[in-house]
Order: structure tokens, then sequence, then C-alpha cells
């Protein structure tokens, strides 16, 4: 069995490195190409590779890839994706073979979602068509909470002049007029907020005011006297603690 991975090979566990042949280490298995060099460098070595996995879902459509693109012929291939990512085209599996499901809408427009509330009646469950395990899963209990869901005036909000965290002190007096309509004069008229939404996030688009780049963060306090500890990257835990100890 080879292995590919972005830890270093002393913080996987003894078990794995016992039932490895050889370990590939990448900077990062989000890096397609370094991840692609190192299946290449296997099968050089090696020969043909005749399974690739992960046993983690938010790999699939890496290992698929892989599959494609190196012709092994066991496992899903890109072209396979949809059908086992998205949670649309599996229902549609499902009908095909007589399994029941909940009903769904697939989300285009906000008049749809709420011809489809109309039909079923709350609460509705909603979550990305194409997501890793329940991630983003959100329940929705009247029209209130639909409309404080659907209606994201936040990240317009964060570029008014006297919004506490607009660090760059950017303003701009007519984003400042639409913004005043989306919170004060539209009220409960839905289509008037929803356009002037548009126009808000439209003249941001226009005038590059952000770049919108998000990138969640935890914070930890480490006795540092614990040493041989490694922080992960990617996957389950934030710390590998196998070869961690004090130093007296």
């Amino acid at each position: 069995m080879l292995g590919i991975g972005d830890a270093s090979y002393d913080a996987i566990g003894e078990d794995c490195r016992r039932s490895l042949t050889e370990y590939y280490a990448v900077r990062s298995l989000e890096n397609y190409d370094e991840v692609l060099r190192a299946v290449a460098f296997f099968i050089f070595k090696y020969g043909p590779i005749d399974y690739v996995d992960s046993q983690n879902e938010y790999w699939l459509e890496l290992e698929a890839r892989l599959r494609t693109d190196f012709n092994i012929p066991t496992g899903f291939k890109t072209a396979d994706m949809d059908a086992v990512k998205r949670k649309s085209r599996m229902k549609e599996g499902y009908a095909r073979a007589g399994v029941k499901t909940a009903r769904f809408h697939l989300v285009t427009d906000r008049e749809g979602c709420l011809a489809f509330i109309r039909e079923v009646g709350y609460p509705v469950v909603v979550k990305p068509d194409n997501g890793v395990g329940a991630s983003n899963t959100d329940k929705l209990n009247s029209d209130e909470e639909f409309e404080a869901f659907y209606d994201p005036t936040s990240y317009v909000n964060q570029h008014r002049s006297d919004y506490a965290h607009n660090h760059s002190q950017w303003q701009s007096d007519e984003l400042a007029a639409l913004i005043d309509k989306l919170n004060i004069e539209d009220g409960t008229d839905f289509a008037a907020r929803w356009a002037h939404l548009g126009e808000a996030n439209k003249y941001l688009l226009d005038n590059a005011v952000v770049i919108p780049l998000e990138q969640a963060t935890k914070e930890f306090l480490v006795n540092p006297a614990l040493k041989g500890y490694v922080t992960k990257q990617l996957g389950y835990g934030v710390f590998d603690l196998t070869r961690a100890y004090f130093e007296e």
C-alpha cells in the first residue's frame, strides 16, 4: 500500500506507517499538481495503480480526477461525480430505483423557494446541493426565518462608513442610500428589498470595493513545555499528539 498526504511522515500513526510500502508527503492535498506528481512517481516506481481511496468524503472528487487521469479502473471517475455528490442528482437515482425520498426544490430564485414552502409547509431544511455531511445545513420554521436566511444584507452593511468593522474606511453616499432603502424604506416589501440588494451588490462588484475572501480560524493556548506535537492543516482534529511530550 502506498500513501500520499500533507502530514510529515513522523506525524502519521505508527499502525499506518507499518502498513505502508512508501509514503509521499506533499505540501497540500488541495494542490492537484503535487498529488498528480506523487501518483506519477509511484506508477513509475511500482507500476500501475489498482485502487485510489482516501476513506474521506471530502476527497471524492480528487480521487475521481486521479482515476480519470491515470485510467485507474476501480471506482468513480470525474464523469460520475455529479450523481454521487449532488443531492438533486442522488434523488433522481433514488426515484429510478423506486426509493421514496423527501420532496425537495433546487434553489434558483426566491419565488420558487416560496412556492415550494407554500406547497409543503414549514419547517423546511436547507443545505448545499453539493456539500459534505451536514455542513451549512439550516432548519427554517417561518417566513421570518426564511427572509433572514435568503436576504443577506450583512455583506453590504459592512461597507457603510459608520460600520464598526469597515477598517478600510471606504465610503460611498450612493451605496449608503441603497442600504438605507434596504434597512428602512423597503420594510416588508420583499420584492423591493431583493431588487435593492441586487443593486447594492452590483455596485460593490462594479466598483471593485473588496475581494470577498473569508477564512475561519481557531486560537489555542499551548503550554510552552509541550514539545513534539504537530499542527494539522487539514483533516480531523487540530493537533497530532502522537509523539508529544512535556519537557521538564
